[in-house]
């Protein structure tokens, strides 16, 4: 803590010091460089210069007469200054220092500086031979004196005005960015005595339309021509060795470019944008091409890369949307990421056997592309590499491959087949998003693990056979796809959420007593489902898992579950419902709108019931309540919302009438009826039951009548829908049990 304070206060220290060295004199605001002799002060930035400026030599502050030495970075920086007159004391000069004043039109200089000189209102060094400073308003052409050897960095930066520029013989270097922006030039010649043409040199010369180079430069530096919009062609002499990145970025105009032979590399981005482009040459020289080297040359239709390349950079080709046909050479092994990303127009490419990776989105968006083959030589496929290939049909993944990553087959909506081999293990999340006429695939027992989404929204995918390599189906796996049955392995032990939400066409699954978890609306709006047994193995039924199942007419609910979420909202054909004796809660909005749910039997287990978990229950006419004191809903709101309390009648436990008759939402129900165990009475004899030795006969049932039977604390023992006239329950023997026909009960004890 001590040492933060320290560091705070010491910075603060160098705060106020910049403050106190600056000082204000005329409207020029200087900054101290020399607090000892000889004293000395820049010019440093203001924003409020204008007009004509002139520097004085010298200034005081304080009683100290300083020096003007300097002219500081960015000082007039988009300054309106008009002129400036600069004193024989100023030895340096900011290169960035009058950058953007875009209305100075002139640079004067007192002829007894020893560094610097002025013609014409143009600052040059004091022997003439560096041209350093145009002023932004210079305009028309520009004869640059023969005594000038190099022209400085941003020299002519943003002289938009000037339409010719002069280069004589004598200058034999031209520093960064020396012409950009000069947007008002139309033609350029390089003379025979310039080397090399400096970074960003002819950067924004968006009027430049003719450039002749002469064969002794030798390099191009980066960004050399970037933007210069107006340029239709160029001759790249054999004596360049060397193209910088983005030479030609944005050169949209450009319509066709030949790389000389002494060109080893293609560099980043060096003809990225150039829209304009038709053709391009390139030459058995060239080794690498680099990241984005073309990409956005959108027509370009066809392009032959030699076989001397042994690198693709990452996009290099992107956006390149009237790219028909590529042929790769043998001598490329990878094709890195998004190289041909959005080539709309291609329609067929060769991949080599020398082709051991495809990158991240390699193919992606290529929506012409019909067919491809992988060589066996591929050994990965990235991430998304051919997402949203639109068109492709079919594909074979060679046994080189051992993953399929995510999103690979992403929006491939015609793909209809898919051979995957043994070599697999594993499929990546959303591996076939939506591949909407993917009708069949099969998975290899080699595969241990199927992502999140993989076959989501495949709406023709009717069946697949799960491998009992499988422990887990993931969230989303067959979300909105066409499954109509499906079988799962008893390898598998988890269902995550929405793993087959709203498969519409689903009517039948099977689900192995392996399963211990079913995620949240694992079957929300499987709507022709119409029966579901819930394996012994779970415990709780998450929210939302048949919500809006609105065929679901049967559910087997094991006594293993003990709470039930939001998991039946509108199940609209759900007549009855067997809550099990091993039930503790039902939360929020569990039976929501369940607008055919005549008869709930509610277990005394149950100690806690959410808002609105009845609500919407509009043809419940019997609610059979097993506990004896009544389950507080205090601090639950709307539990029997749009139940008629008038003709649902209320079943409790014998003795425990006042207590309902007093509790909040109980209360509403005019109708409590007590009885034993909550349900209604009458003879054995009426419901056909007799007893032989260990077995409970029942007969004259009628076809889908729900059978139950209880122990006398409540606890159900069997539950099953009759589909014939008898039944034969076995039971455990010196026992009292309520056996449940339909909504009648009756009383026995096997002996």
């Amino acid at each position: 803590m001590k040492r933060k304070i320290i560091l705070i206060s010491a910075l603060f220290i160098v705060v106020i010091n910049s403050w106190a060295n600056n000082f204000i004199v005329d409207g020029i605001t200087y900054n101290k460089t020399s607090l000892v002799l000889p004293y000395t002060v820049e010019v440093t930035q203001n924003y409020t210069y204008t007009g004509n400026i002139v520097i004085p030599a010298s200034v005081s502050d304080s009683g100290i007469v300083y020096s003007v030495t300097r002219i500081g970075n960015s000082a007039f920086l988009g300054s309106s200054i008009i002129s400036i007159t600069l004193p024989s004391s100023v030895t340096s000069i900011a290169s960035d220092a009058f950058n953007y004043c875009n209305y100075l039109e002139a640079i004067n200089v007192d002829i007894n500086n020893p560094l610097f000189s002025s013609i014409d209102g143009t600052l040059f060094n004091n022997q003439t031979n560096t041209l350093l400073m145009c002023p932004a308003q210079k305009k028309g052409v520009f004869n640059i004196p023969d005594s000038v050897t190099s022209i400085g960095e941003n020299a002519f930066k943003n002289c938009s005005g000037l339409t010719s520029i002069k280069l004589p013989d004598s200058i034999s270097s031209i520093g960064n960015s020396a012409f950009l922006g000069c947007s008002g030039l139309t033609s350029v010649t390089i003379p025979s005595s310039i080397t090399s043409i400096e970074n960003s040199v002819f950067s924004g010369c968006s009027g430049l339309k003719n450039i002749t180079i002469s064969n002794s430069v030798t390099s191009f530096g980066e960004y050399a021509f970037m933007n210069c919009i107006g340029l239709t062609s160029i001759t790249i002499p054999e004596s360049i060795s060397l193209i910088g990145n983005g030479a030609f970025l944005g050169c949209s105009s450009l319509t066709s470019i030949t790389i000389p032979s002494s060109i080893t590399s293609i560099g980043n981005s060096v003809f990225s944008g150039c829209g304009g482009l038709t053709s391009i040459t390139i030459p058995n020289s060239i080794t690498s091409i680099g990241n984005y080297a073309f990409s956005d040359c959108n027509r370009i239709t066809t392009i032959m890369i030699p076989y001397t390349v042994t690198s693709i950079g990452a996009d290099a080709f992107k956006f390149c949307s009237g790219l028909t046909s590529v042929t790769i050479p043998n001598s490329v092994v990878s094709l890195e990421n998004e190289v041909f990303y959005y080539c709309s127009g291609l329609t067929s490419i060769t991949i080599p056997s020398s082709v051991t990776s495809i990158g991240e989105s390699t193919f992606g968006g290529c929506t012409g592309l019909t067919s491809i083959n992988i060589p066996s030589s591929v050994t990965s496929i990235g991430a998304g590499a051919f997402w949203g290939c639109k068109n492709l049909k079919s594909i074979i993944i060679p046994n080189s491959v051992t993953s399929i990553s995510p999103s690979t087959f992403r929006f491939c909506y015609n793909l209809t087949s898919v051979i995957i081999p043994n070599s697999i293990t594993s499929i990546g999340l959303n591996a076939f998003y939506e591949c909407s006429s993917l009708s069949s695939i099969t998975i290899p027992s080699s595969v241990i693990n199927i992502g999140s989404g993989v076959f989501s929204y495949c709406h023709a995918l009717n069946s697949i056979i799960i491998p009992s390599s499988i422990t887990s189906i993931s969230d989303n796996t067959f979300e909105g796809s066409g499954l109509i049955t499906i079988q799962l392995p008893s390898s598998v032990t988890s269902i995550g959420r929405s793993a087959f939400s709203d498969c519409s066409s689903l009517i039948s699954i099977d689900i192995p007593n392996s399963v211990k978890t079913i995620g949240s609306s694992a079957f929300n709006g499987c709507a022709n489902l119409t029966s579901f047994t819930i394996p012994s193995s779970v415990k709780s039924i998450e929210s939302g898992t048949f919500w809006g199942c609105i065929r679901l007419t049967s559910i087997t609910i094991p006594n293993s579950v003990t709470s039930i979420s939001g998991a039946f909202g509108y199940c609209d054909r759900l007549t009855s419902i067997v809550l099990p004796s091993s039930l503790t809660t039902i939360e929020v909005n569990s039976f929501y709108y369940c607008r055919a749910l005549k008869s709930i039997i509610i277990p005394g287990s149950v100690k806690s019931i959410g808002n609105s978990a009845f609500e919407g229950c509009g043809s419940l006419t019997s609610i059979h309540v097993n506990s004896t004191m009544p389950i507080d809903l205090s601090k639950s709101s709307n539990v029997f919302y749009n139940v008629s309390k008038v003709i649902c009648a209320l079943y409790v436990p014998n003795g425990s009438k006042t207590g309902y008759q007093n509790a909040l939402q109980w209360k509403d129900f005019l109708n409590i009826i007590e009885v034993s165990t909550g349900i209604q009475t009458v003879s054995a004899t009426e419901l056909g039951i007799s007893i032989e030795g260990r077995n409970l006969i029942l007969k004259n049932l009628q076809n889908n009548e729900m059978v139950q039977v209880f122990t006398i604390d409540g606890k159900m023992v069997f539950s099953e829908k009759a589909i014939h006239k008898s039944l034969n329950i076995p039971l455990i023997t010196n026992k009292m049990y309520i056996v449940k026909v339909g909504l009648n009960s009756a009383k026995i004890i096997l002996k």
